[in-house]
């Protein structure tokens, strides 16, 4: 006859879950005859309906390159409360039930009286989607917190349009690529980011006047994540330099409002919403954007974005999601509950019949809205093997089908296995005992001491009567390692020793074998990388044989975020992705040279014209770098390449009679009409702004003032910042200059600047560099910049403008300096995190599941302990979690960028 039992549920989360779940489904009784394993019987949490699974737990990656492993968050494999089972009213075991429809799951313990029919080859068929190693070991996502970010980035991976995110490091690394399903971008709930919408109706759109709204602001703020737009891929500004593409937002799934909009000089400018479709946002190529980011409730938001554009004459789409959590994190991870049930043919005694199939079916419940994402592995706790495992489908459920389990009493445990570890808790059921006809192998009494010599195991081939099954037969560290007997050197259901010789043998327990001879061990997490052997005997000491198996690093821990964290796997590179260059700096040498001597450059020729004309583009006027005892100010441009680094007195800055129209009322003493070149980037104008990040954190002397110490020009020149609403302040002491543009952390800034009048100004400019540990200072020498405001002739006004070589030749040398340094701090960097991850990291869920008869005095308990080890990104991981500090500075408009992708860094004047 047929026979379905259900096991119980285990939660493994928060109290919410506990509340949820007892409140509905949990609260209801099991069918008079349940029973469990414990004599007591337990009801299940009902089923509801599933929504589709949310975008950003679907596989990814990472989720490619930018995947993470990380098994389970801060650690934790049981903490939280039990959910426990309901009492059945204490009903006898044996009432008689009518026999269930095929497919249908009966409580624990239910006997079904009725014979049926046996197995149809379907039926005795595994499921198409299941598999016989253990789960994939649960990852942490990366999370992006307060630093630059280009969350929705265009690239061109082999001709095929690709949107995905990048973001700067705080150890300097520019424009890391990363996977946004791997990812997530974290505003924090605090006063710099808690707003109120303001009166008078321009802001309406976000919510009634007085209205709380948590913002990502366009201007960057030190405190905040700085979520931007870039189309500066290398590969796709090859195809497309000069064009734009479209930006469309598809949809976005959320507790409340969320809206995209740029503030521009006269008022805010709405481009993406999610209560609204409006038209699509056209960006250049390459250009690079940032915007204001308005939600109007705290928790979880999923945008889906898409990019269009004409690539090799044919129209091609690309879209991805992006997950924003709002406020606590620790909300976003919701909490499960996991049960099961079992289903197959039974004999006389109530047994399940050797050979034929047991179908298992897990039901994986969530507190919050979405849809677990992951998979079930079920494990005999009394074989010590894990079954295999099946993923969640969007309803919530996993089935297991196997005819391998051996004659006796097994004791299975199913256990969900979130895909990420950031999104989903683990959770595991009640144990439930299932038990196959026959005589069951006990198991052996003693420690296996004896370990089959070298020579002995040598003398076999490897892969003869032992298989490893996982693929590539490859394993991490504190993972699970499949394998199978061959029938010729072993029955199926037999006890086996299992030792692994890293050379040095190691006694990883005794664990029982399938009538397939399959079974899995645990490798102890501390196990050295690299092939060892995996030697297998009998229960009477006989040698079985052995097979390669190789272990990699440790299980779990977050990943870099796609590819080389030195720059852009997909085309971009260190710095800002996309432009055309590389990291290299045609015309004018960038940081370089790997510690080879710096020749002195001689000095260009003048004769009065500028060697370099730039009249559209980012530009990074006041480039301040410091290093090996002296600091240097220099000019960096995104238009002939990327990070070009020049003297300033190369170039001629010339602002287009295009610029001249109304000043923005709020810069106090700049005329009503004049020359704007403003916050947010005209893509016809040059867009000069300042620059110290990345350039000055490896000496120390971060702490930098850019003085303004004359202007000559036949009007004057006004600097200011804006704030997300739109209120105007000074950068200096006051709006016009001369006067001092003060840094005390590395940022990178722009700004708007109004030229009051046409013509050509000369500005003396120079820079100061302080140690805010020694309180020591640098100064760099002074230096000319020339602009050329309006439709004006030059004539004579760059006469006199000439590169000091020594200047020139102190700028490479400081730059090769910074890189070097860089580099190193880098590397240093992840060792570190890496260090630190893995302490704070648990162990996997698949992996402590299979070590349960690992046992003993030379069981693999004395081996494991280790943490996670994560090759992790700069940035310090907590328990799986990924949060980059930002750099704290002054203000910053960052807004429509070309080229470069630094990190600019701010304290916005925002109103709390």
């Amino acid at each position: 006859m047929n026979r379905r039992i259900r096991g119980g549920v285990r939660g493994i989360g928060i109290a919410a879950l506990v509340v949820a779940l007892a409140a509905g489904s949990l609260g209801a009784s099991a069918p008079a005859f349940a029973q469990d394993a414990a004599g007591g019987s337990e009801a299940q949490p009902a089923q509801g309906p599933s929504p589709d699974p949310s975008p950003e737990t679907s596989a990814e990656q990472p989720l490619g390159d930018g995947e993470r492993a990380d098994p389970q968050r801060d650690g934790e494999t049981g903490a939280g409360a039990e959910v426990e089972a309901a009492d059945s009213g204490g009903a006898a075991a044996d009432t008689a039930e009518p026999p269930a429809a095929p497919g249908v799951r009966a409580p624990v313990g239910a006997t079904a009286p009725a014979t049926a029919a046996a197995p149809t080859l379907a039926e005795a068929t595994p499921f198409a989607d299941q598999s016989d190693q253990p789960a994939p070991a649960s990852r942490a996502k990366q999370v992006i917190g307060n630093v630059h970010t280009d969350t929705v980035s265009g690239y061109l991976d082999d001709g095929r349009l690709v949107l995905e995110a990048k973001y700067d490091s705080p150890a300097g690394q520019k424009a890391i690529r990363i996977d946004p399903q791997a990812t997530v971008f974290h505003l924090v709930d605090t006063t710099s980011s808690r707003m109120q919408v303001p009166s008078g109706g321009r802001y309406g759109f976000i919510g009634e006047a007085g209205d709380t709204f948590w913002l990502a602001p366009q201007t960057q703020n030190a405190a905040l994540i700085w979520p931007g737009f870039s189309t500066e891929d290398e590969r796709l500004v090859g195809q497309l330099r000069g064009g734009s593409v479209a930006v469309r937002l598809l949809g976005v799934d959320g507790p409340g409002k969320a809206e995209v909009y740029l503030q521009e000089t006269f008022g805010p400018k709405r481009v993406f919403s999610s209560s609204e479709r409006l038209a699509d946002w056209s960006m250049g190529v390459p250009q690079h954007t940032h915007m204001n980011w308005a939600f109007t409730e705290t928790g979880t938001y999923t945008f889906t974005f898409e990019m269009e554009a004409v690539i090799g004459g044919s129209v091609q789409r690309a879209q991805n999601d992006y997950t924003f959590v709002v406020g606590d994190l620790d909300d976003h991870t919701a909490a499960t509950a996991t049960s099961f049930s079992a289903e197959y043919s039974e004999d006389a005694e109530g047994n399940a019949v050797l050979g034929e199939p047991v179908t298992f079916t897990a039901t994986v419940d969530s507190a919050g809205a979405r849809s677990p994402a992951g998979a079930v592995q079920f494990r005999d706790d009394e074989s010590g093997t894990v079954l295999g495992h099946a993923p969640v489908g969007a309803d919530g459920t996993a089935s297991f089908r196997t005819s391998a389990l051996a004659s006796g009493p097994h004791r299975i445990v199913a256990e969900f296995v979130p895909t990420w570890s950031t999104d989903f808790t683990a959770s595991e059921s009640e144990q439930m005992t299932l038990t196959v006809s026959g005589e069951a192998q006990p198991r052996p009494e003693h420690d296996d001491v004896d370990a089959v010599p070298a020579a002995e195991v040598r003398a076999v081939a490897a892969g003869a009567h032992v298989q490893v099954r996982n693929p590539e037969k490859t394993v991490r560290a504190g993972e699970v390692v499949a394998g199978a007997v061959s029938a010729e050197a072993l029955r199926g259901g037999d006890w086996v020793s299992v030792w692994l010789h890293t050379p040095d043998p190691v006694w990883l327990g005794w664990v029982r074998t399938g009538t397939d001879g399959g079974f899995t061990e645990q490798v102890p997490a501390r196990t050295a990388a690299g092939t060892h052997a995996l030697v297998l005997k009998d229960a009477a000491g006989a040698f079985l044989g052995w097979d390669e198996v190789r272990v990699t690093g440790q299980a779990g821990g977050p990943e870099p975020g796609g590819g080389d964290p030195g720059g852009d796997p997909g085309g971009g590179n260190p710095g800002g992705g996309g432009g055309p260059g590389g990291g290299s700096t045609p015309g004018g040498g960038s940081p370089g040279g790997g510690g080879l001597p710096v020749p002195v450059p001689a000095a260009p020729t003048q004769e009065c014209v500028p060697e370099v004309v730039l009249e559209t583009g980012h530009i990074d006027a006041f480039n301040v770098a410091a290093a090996d005892g002296q600091a240097v100010l220099q000019l960096k441009e995104d238009v002939t390449g990327l990070n070009v680094i020049r003297e300033a007195e190369s170039v001629l800055l010339r602002v287009k009679e295009s610029a001249y129209g109304a000043v923005p009322p709020g810069i106090a003493g700049a005329p009503a009409q004049g020359y704007v070149l403003p916050l947010s980037q005209d893509p016809d104008l040059i867009w000069p702004g300042w620059n110290t990040l990345g350039f000055t954190e490896a000496s120390g002397y971060t702490n930098v003032s850019i003085n303004v110490v004359g202007v000559d020009g036949p009007g004057r020149i006004f600097l200011a910042t804006q704030d997300s609403l739109g209120a105007w302040s000074p950068i200096m002491d006051g709006f016009a200059m001369p006067g001092t543009i003060r840094v005390p952390h590395p940022a990178h800034t722009h700004a708007a600047w109004v030229f009051s009048a046409k013509g050509n100004y000369k500005l003396t400019v120079n820079a100061t560099a302080t140690s805010p540990a020694t309180g020591r200072t640098l100064t760099t020498e002074t230096h000319t910049y020339m602009f050329q405001v309006g439709d004006v002739e030059l004539g004579d006004a760059f006469c006199g403008v000439a590169v000091d070589p020594n200047a020139a030749a102190a700028g490479l040398a400081v730059g090769s300096a910074v890189k070097q340094a860089g580099s190193k701090a880098v590397a240093a960097s992840k060792a570190k995190n890496a260090d630190a991850a893995a302490k704070k990291s648990g162990k996997s869920r698949s992996a402590a599941a299979a070590g349960a008869d690992g046992s003993g005095s030379g069981g693999p308990g004395a081996l494991l302990g280790a943490g996670m080890h994560p090759a992790a990104v700069a940035g310090v991981v907590g328990g799986g979690l990924l949060m980059l500090s930002g750099i704290i500075g002054g203000t910053v408009w960052y807004v429509r960028r070309l080229g470069s992708a630094s990190a600019a860094t701010a304290s916005a004047a925002v109103p709390a």
